[in-house]
């Protein structure tokens, strides 16, 4: 009888994945052996071009070893598809750090989602490559990064996506850090044409230390706009080159950031031409600082072609050019009285606010500080920070700021009150503070 037993339970492991069951895959580089199932730690997989041939189901999970390294394999291709509410994840196990799958010597991505391949989860991995992006999303949908590292490379971005090989949607990158990259941390952008890139969710990742942007959602090619539909929120992004800290084009959303430090030609938020539709809400945008003979800015609108632009409840403060060119906090070049700047602070640049005519509709924006224009109902006393050395963007009691602005229907959300960035969202229906946080009814200084 326990004979019996033990052949069942042996068949019905070998049997497993061709049923349909979701299966745990482990792979490890050091004691797996790819001739062996890989459905146990005792029995692992070895190399990753064993994963990258291999057929998967719904729900299965290939999971790494920590602390371990794959290299000279070329990088991880996931090679089927997940479905709705039952991805396919890759991941890690064990104790230590996260495991690396390092593609510098191959040329190769580390990690590709390409071929139509879609509701892929990767997660807790480090990749790093030289030759290539690190991470490439192409003609993928509906497929998650988060919590992985992304880094190294020399010509390309840390992850990126483009429509090259296809649709490209409803994608995400979540919870990871992008850093060291010659290029871009973070780039999506359509090439072949318009609204074949889109739908893509960049959230509460940090990307820093970067030679170009650390977002950047554009077009480049035959393309007019970035990714139509494509939300920026809750990131923290430092210490970018080129243009500035983020670049987009088109109906993107940028939401509850923190920028901060060297901020590239332009500086924090910059709205490419042929943008209708940008919203840009509660981000904390502070010491921003370089040394260059062109003006940067907080937020930068282009030119005549930007249109629709709702700018709300955003923290500027302190963006400075020790060059030749001018630390504005807040500009536009023609953008026109639809784009709207409504509750925001702007404190201690160089110039709060600068616009060439016809200018954005501006009103009830705390101004602090030389600026060329005011807007309307601009109160341009201190805001009083609860402690801006610090970081801290919280409004003291008895500030300015708080239950000063103007109603924003459907835009009512604030970072909350009580901390720094980025603690949560805290939705204050008409509780109106001016700047990125909120003060709830009946808080001290009301």
């Amino acid at each position: 009888m326990i004979k019996k037993l033990f052949i069942t339970i042996a068949l019905l492991l070998l049997l497993w994945p061709s049923l349909g069951w979701a299966a745990i895959y482990y792979v490890d580089t050091t004691t797996g052996d790819d001739e062996d199932t890989g459905l146990s730690e005792a029995l692992a997989w070895q190399t990753i071009t064993h994963v990258n041939a291999a057929s998967f189901n719904a729900d299965d999970q290939i999971l790494f070893k920590c602390g371990e390294t794959w290299t000279l394999q070329g990088g991880l291709e996931p090679p089927s598809s997940g479905t709705s509410g039952h991805p396919i994840i890759f991941g890690s196990y064990g104790e230590g750090a996260k495991p690396i799958i390092n593609a510098s010597t191959s040329g190769d991505e580390a990690l590709l989602l390409s071929g139509g391949i879609s509701y892929v989860t990767v997660q807790d991995i480090d990749f790093t490559c030289t030759q290539s992006h690190v991470v490439f999303f192409g003609n993928a949908s509906y497929c998650i990064v988060d919590n992985i590292e992304a880094h190294g490379s020399t010509v390309g971005a840390g992850i990126a996506g483009n429509d090259g090989a296809g649709e490209n949607h409803h994608n995400t990158v979540k919870n990871s850090n992008a850093y060291g990259q010659t290029w871009e941390g973070i780039y999506f952008c359509n090439i072949t044409a318009d609204n074949l890139t889109h739908d893509i969710t960049i959230e509460n990742n940090e990307s820093h230390d970067n030679g170009y942007e650390c977002v950047q959602m554009t077009f480049h090619g035959s393309g007019t706009i970035g990714p139509a539909g494509s939300i920026v929120s809750g990131n923290k992004l430092y210490n970018c080159g080129d243009t500035g800290h983020i670049q987009v084009q088109g109906d993107v959303v940028i939401e509850y950031n923190e920028l901060y430090g060297t901020g590239g030609s332009l500086g924090g938020v910059f709205v490419d031409s042929n943008s209708d539709g940008t919203v840009i809400i509660g981000n904390v945008i502070h010491d921003i600082a370089v040394n260059s003979a062109n003006p940067i800015a907080g937020i930068r609108l282009a030119d005549a072609t930007v249109t629709n632009t709702l700018m709300y409840n955003n923290t500027i403060y302190k963006v400075n050019n020790a060059g030749a060119g001018v630390g504005r906090g807040f500009t536009t070049n023609a953008s026109g009285a639809t784009n709207l700047f409504k509750n925001n602070i702007v404190s201690e640049c160089d110039n709060q606010i600068t616009w060439n005519a016809p200018g954005p509709t501006a009103d009830t924006n705390v101004v602090y500080g030389s600026s060329d224009e005011t807007g309307t109902n601009a109160i341009t006393t201190a805001p009083l920070f609860t402690n801006a050395a610090g970081d801290d963007f919280t409004l003291q009691a008895g500030s300015p700021c708080r239950n000063a602005g103007v109603y924003l229907p459907g835009y009512e959300s604030k970072l909350k009150w009580t901390s720094t960035w980025p603690d949560g969202v805290l939705l204050m229906d008409d509780i109106l503070s001016i700047g990125a946080y909120a003060v709830p009814r009946g808080a001290a200084g009301m």
